[in-house]
């Protein structure tokens, strides 16, 4: 398991995309690209905006894109489906909360369903799901209060030191459509595993 935790915050509230509607798919043989495998090339028709909001600037992972272009995107998937592609498909979360143990940070256990996710360099990708094709599942964790929130009162740090909650991601592959969106890639992302309480100066 590879865990990576973001440091750096954005102060960017919005993050636009170029996405193109109507779309062409070519199987291709699988090869290595920069950060992933190919998979497929996708030809797009007109462009339309993609917007990424603070909210998911944040957390990295975005569930909710007002204007995703859901008709483009089921094209993309059914085709796959065609070719049998496996999707990662995680179970529900389920609770099993050990009795009289208390979390330390304030958290939610969730199952993303992302439709764009930012992957370690910064970079935003669509992912392939849609409304109708929940095709992509994962299971993580969200810190409720943000990178920096602090830990539980029913900890107790010695000085210098104080408890902080941390995000701590996972890389997790994903089927994406790549930057310039004319290629389907089977590419590591990462999703937002566990909220982690740490100690810090």
């Amino acid at each position: 398991m590879v865990l990576v935790v973001f440091a750096r915050e954005y102060r960017a509230v919005v993050h636009a995309l170029k996405v193109i509607s109507g779309a062409e798919v070519t199987k291709v043989r699988p090869r290595k690209v920069k950060g992933g495998v190919l998979l497929y090339e996708v030809r797009l028709g007109e462009k339309v905006q993609l917007t990424i909001s603070e909210e998911c600037h944040r957390s990295g992972i975005c569930e909710d894109i007002p204007d995703f272009p859901e008709k483009e995107v089921d094209d993309i998937i059914d085709k796959l489906l065609s070719d049998k592609v496996h999707f990662n498909q995680d179970a529900e979360v389920k609770e099993s909360r050990i009795k009289e143990a208390y979390d330390l940070c304030e958290l939610r256990p969730t199952l993303f369903r992302p439709k764009a996710v930012r992957d370690v360099n910064y970079q935003w990708y669509v992912v392939l799901n849609s409304n109708s094709f929940g095709v992509q599942k994962f299971r993580g964790e969200l810190c409720l209060g943000g990178h920096g929130a602090p830990c539980s009162r029913l900890i107790y740090f010695n000085n210098p030191f104080h408890g902080e909650c941390v995000q701590l991601f996972e890389n997790r592959n994903m089927l994406v459509l790549s930057t310039d969106f004319k290629q389907v890639l089977l590419k590591p992302m990462a999703v937002p595993m566990c909220c982690s309480c740490m100690a810090v100066t």
